[in-house]
């Protein structure tokens, strides 16, 4: 059985947050990751401090979504997408429906105010 999952790519060399999601969730979120308009590789951020959202299906695909840009690593192919604003939203509210005890309240606080500045 596929396991999808999201993870809030914010700790530099701990354990990231990590919620095992649908899969008509990972399903519509990766659709409307297609239909987004290709992009060059520059800006990826992949320094210290919130780096995006992970969104997995397995091992076969990973999805790193950052605010302006979202790459796509399939099998041995990688490929850019463009960031987009709305699906930034869907991804913060689908990690507080997941963490229900608020466990990771202030992380995803600090997230999504370092994202609308």
């Amino acid at each position: 059985m596929e396991v999808y999952k999201l993870e809030l790519d914010i700790l530099s060399g701990g354990q990231n947050p990590q919620f095992e999601i649908g899969p008509y969730e990972f399903m519509g979120l990766f659709h409307t990751i297609e239909a987004l308009d290709e992009s060059a590789t520059d800006g990826f951020f992949d320094g210290l401090g919130f780096r995006g959202f992970v969104l997995s299906k397995g091992e076969r695909l990973r999805c790193t979504v950052q605010k302006t840009i979202i790459k796509i690593e399939e099998g041995p192919e990688t490929r850019y997408k463009r960031g987009d604003d709305g699906l930034i939203r869907e991804l913060f509210e689908l990690v507080r429906k997941y963490d229900p005890d608020r466990r990771y309240e202030h992380l995803i606080a600090m997230a999504a105010k370092e994202y609308r500045s």
